[in-house]
């Protein structure tokens, strides 16, 4: 009776012991990281951040199927060093409702969400997240301004000549595009980072042109969009204000053809050393573009986009036209600059002036690099750059190679020794207890 008593408390003890350990494990939960490379270690400005968060912060994941174990394997470190944030990794192909309620157009996607606010993210790596992070608690709208009243492509817009398909990238990466009438304001509203202006059919008053150059002078920032038969009030101003000539030719581009298009839509595969491009890389197309001339003046000014050397600027096209050629002393021959970024010298005003529209309408918007091309301008003037920079370790993965004598050995110890030991202890527990 004595030892069944003994054998319940130990039994009741060795459970209480258990319970214990199992809760101090889970409040005092510890990883770490045996990478030779700390593949899974957040770098200190990441770790920043995520001490910073103070609100619950959502993380829906849209991973390619072969990448869903580093995704979550990510996710799950950020967790783990935050527990305010939680996260879903999701298969958008089984998920379609969930991918299309977050805007999510292809696999590798994901987005980040804090209350209404809401970042996506193009691929999920450690810089993108961090940054995605900071920017969904940025408090306050971060509008862009687009004009309108003069038959530009509305926001609202959804047809080949509509810009919609901008209007949710930019709300994707945390802005709010508004529009902007000239007439029914006396000055360009504060909270503007930029204002777009795409492709005008009518010609302004004086005193909408006042509004925008009363907000360069002031160090406002705009992306100003002609076409070669945009009005010429409209080419005017583009010339006093920002002292950018733009041409009523269209450019042909001969070498296009190659790229599996026409002679009117010049195609782009290199680019001038700017800050706006600083390491952009993919081939832009410019459906019947005009070119532009900076002339000398007070502002200072780098060139952005330009045309191949085998194109040039065709003064005399008309519906009849059936073929072209260069014509000495009338065409303009390339290269020609397609864009330029001028800046004031005495404030801090920039604008990109391109002498094209339609790379920012949906029917060529996802056209190669057009979409990232009009992206990237719109976040240079917007200050968009990236709040931290993760570089990536890049290390490589090295076996463990066991040397013979040592896997002979561990033959033998789990085959031979190891069950020899554990019959020789029962043979002699077993004499033992006969004994007695």
């Amino acid at each position: 009776m004595t030892e069944k008593r003994t054998l319940i408390i130990n039994f009741i003890l060795l459970f209480c012991i258990l319970v214990a350990l199992n809760y101090i494990v889970d409040k005092h939960y510890q990883r770490w990281d045996l990478t030779i490379w700390r593949e899974n270690t957040l770098d200190p400005k990441t770790m920043d951040v995520l001490r910073k968060v103070k609100d619950k912060i959502e993380i829906y994941a849209f991973p390619a199927r072969d990448d869903v174990e580093r995704a979550r394997s990510l996710l799950e470190t950020y967790k783990y060093h935050c527990p305010k944030i939680e996260y879903s990794v999701l298969d958008a192909s089984k998920h379609p409702l969930e991918a299309k309620k977050y805007g999510v157009d292809f696999f590798g996607q994901a987005v980040v969400v804090q209350g209404e606010s809401k970042v996506k993210i193009d691929y999920l790596d450690e810089e993108n997240l961090t940054n995605a992070i900071i920017k969904v608690q940025m408090r306050g709208e971060r509008v862009i301004y687009f004009v309108s009243g003069h038959g530009e492509p509305t926001l609202d817009d959804s047809s080949d000549q509509g810009i919609t398909a901008l209007r949710d990238a930019l709300r994707a990466k945390g802005f709010e595009p508004k529009s902007l009438n000239l007439l029914a304001t006396e000055r360009v509203p504060a909270d503007a980072l930029c204002v777009v202006l795409i492709a005008p059919k009518k010609d302004p008053l004086p005193v909408e042109l006042s509004v925008l150059s009363d907000y360069f002078k002031g160090g406002g920032r705009l992306l100003v969009s002609l076409e070669y038969d945009s009005p010429k009030t409209w080419k005017k101003w583009c010339l006093d204000t920002f002292e950018v000539f733009v041409y009523d030719g269209i450019i042909i581009d001969p070498l296009a053809k190659a790229f599996g298009t026409n002679a009117l839509t010049p195609v782009i595969v290199s680019y001038p050393d700017s800050r706006v491009l600083s390491d952009f890389s993919l081939a832009t197309f410019f459906p019947l573009a005009t070119a532009l001339r900076k002339d000398k003046g007070k502002l200072e000014e780098e060139k952005v986009l330009e045309s191949g050397a085998a194109s040039w600027l065709e003064m005399n096209l008309t519906p009849e036209t059936k073929t072209v050629e260069f014509n000495e002393g009338v065409d303009v021959k390339g290269p020609l600059a397609l864009a330029y970024l001028v800046r004031s010298k005495e404030r801090e005003g920039e604008a990109i002036v391109i002498g094209d529209s339609d790379f920012l309408r949906n029917a060529s918007f996802r056209v190669s690099g057009n979409g990232d091309l009009a992206q990237r301008m719109i976040f240079y003037l917007a200050k968009e750059t990236k709040l931290v920079e993760i570089p990536i370790v890049k290390g490589k993965h090295t076996a463990f190679m066991i040397p013979s004598w040592l896997g002979n050995l561990s033959l033998w110890l789990s085959l031979v020794v190891v069950p020899g030991v554990l019959f020789l202890l029962g043979g002699i527990a077993w004499v033992r207890r006969r004994r007695l």
